[in-house]
């Protein structure tokens, strides 16, 4: 089942847990497929800690996961330390596994972004970004490209 698919068979529902689902596929697509399970544990943790919660935003950055929610009054204040810590516990665990495939990945820099990718992902990212460049710099060249 695509992201897609989530989002338009929970569009049938209505109410607070049914919207932060919808929500939750929408910024999950947002990372590589490789992190879903990461996201997914994170939100049974944080369902069962927090019962309803909302999700901000879900992101990469600096090559990790980021996950934001919003915490309010509602929330008791140990739950609210357990989520924080189940999300920084995530988060770190994001920057061992590879976003692409969710491998086993490190972090490494591909010219001007830190990306957490099993080595054969970085491999592909190399490539992909040094056909890029040589694409560019043939066309600031004039230099037609040789079949």
């Amino acid at each position: 089942m695509t992201d897609e698919d989530e989002t338009q068979s929970l569009s049938i529902f209505e109410g607070p847990e049914d919207e932060r689902a919808k929500r939750l596929v929408q910024e999950r697509a947002k990372v590589g497929d490789g992190w879903r399970k990461l996201i997914n544990d994170l939100d049974d943790q944080l369902s069962l800690l927090l019962g309803d919660y909302d999700v901000l935003q879900i992101k990469e950055q600096y090559g990790g996961l980021r996950f934001y929610i919003l915490l309010t009054h509602r929330h008791a204040d140990l739950n609210r330390i357990q989520a924080l810590r189940a999300i920084a516990d995530t988060e770190r665990e994001s920057l061992s596994t590879c976003e692409g495939c969710g491998e086993d990945g490190y972090t490494d820099y591909h010219a001007g972004w830190y990306k957490t990718l099993c080595e054969k992902h970085h491999e592909e990212l190399d490539e992909v970004m040094a056909s890029a460049a040589r694409d560019a710099a043939r066309q600031w060249l004039g230099v037609p490209e040789v079949q």
